[in-house]
């Protein structure tokens, strides 16, 4: 008997305050197989959210119009889909994790890394 191992790419909302660090981002998850949906704000991603679930959600801390770490701990209260967090301030990372953030990631950062850890949390990619 065969067995066939079919692999879905994993659908990534990412949730950011800026332009640049979004776009960069989203290119190298993109180039590393992962399907990603970018908000600037808060706003757009809550709509995305009434009709789709992604297999894990990236959120700055800063957006421009709201807070990061009260997104997050709204999305943990109504689901249990992975967060990543990233802040520009050490000091967020623990209210982050306190949050429901299952990682943290502080700005500026290598973007290896960050596959890195985007690996570990939503499956290996190449």
């Amino acid at each position: 008997m065969n067995c066939t191992t079919v692999t879905q790419q994993k659908k990534l909302l990412f949730i950011s305050g800026s332009r640049t660090f979004m776009d960069l981002t989203k290119k190298l998850l993109e180039r590393s197989g992962y399907t990603v949906y970018c908000f600037l704000g808060l706003t757009g991603a809550k709509e995305f959210l009434t009709e789709h679930t992604p297999d894990g959600i990236l959120i700055e801390s800063s957006l421009p119009d709201g807070d990061g770490l009260d997104y997050c701990r709204e999305l943990r209260e109504e689901s249990g889909v992975p967060i990543l967090f990233f802040s520009n301030d050490r000091d967020d990372e623990l209210p982050a994790l306190q949050a429901g953030a299952v990682d943290f990631l502080r700005k500026p950062f290598d973007f290896e890394v960050l596959k890195a850890r985007i690996n570990i949390i939503w499956g290996a990619r190449d």
